[in-house]
């Protein structure tokens, strides 16, 4: 669920996102990297008073919007790798945000939670798996097409179904003991 959200594509395009950009600042790519880092440690006190579960929902709904988003950036661009808008810009720091705070770290707490600690190394896997998929296909589907446009597609159709499969299947483990947790 993490790695199908696009952020990949979004870490792996980075450099070519900023070099398509007009500006001449060479900030964007630290403040990129420390919005991510901030949102992540923040991330505890959120978990704390709101739990896991509208957590990692408001992070599929949340991904899954904004990389739409970034998906009709990307087709109303003609050739993004020359020139890529400031809104686009703000909608990958809105993305990063979003999953920093969400889906990002609650899914490495979340998952040792509710199984047994032999099957931790299989969601694990499966997280790398996702890395591997989107690191793969991206360049492929960026020579086919031109753009990364149907990649966002593909992940904003992902994390909603996510959104359904997890408004359904997650369960709330905020202040349950693991005893609790069936």
């Amino acid at each position: 669920m993490q790695q199908l959200s696009g952020i990949k594509i979004i870490e792996h395009k980075l450099g070519l996102f900023w070099r398509g950009m007009t500006k001449e600042s060479p900030l964007f790519p630290t403040f990129y990297q420390s919005d991510t880092f901030i949102a992540t440690a923040l991330s505890v006190i959120v978990l704390a008073k709101f739990g896991r579960r509208g957590i990692i929902l408001v992070g599929n709904i949340g991904v899954s919007f904004v990389g739409s988003l970034l998906e009709a950036f990307f087709i109303a661009e003609d050739d993004w790798q020359l020139e890529f808008s400031d809104g686009a810009l703000g909608f990958i720091v809105v993305f990063t945000i979003i999953f920093g705070f969400t889906i990002g770290p609650v899914v490495w707490l979340y998952v040792p939670e509710i199984v047994p600690p032999k099957i931790v190394p299989l969601a694990t896997f499966m997280n790398w798996l996702g890395v591997s998929f989107c690191v793969i296909a991206t360049p492929i589907i960026d020579e086919k097409y031109g753009s990364p446009y149907p990649m966002f597609l593909f992940f904003g159709v992902v994390e909603l179904g996510f959104f359904i499969l997890n408004l359904f299947l997650v369960i709330e483990t905020k202040g349950l003991e693991p005893t609790e947790i069936a």
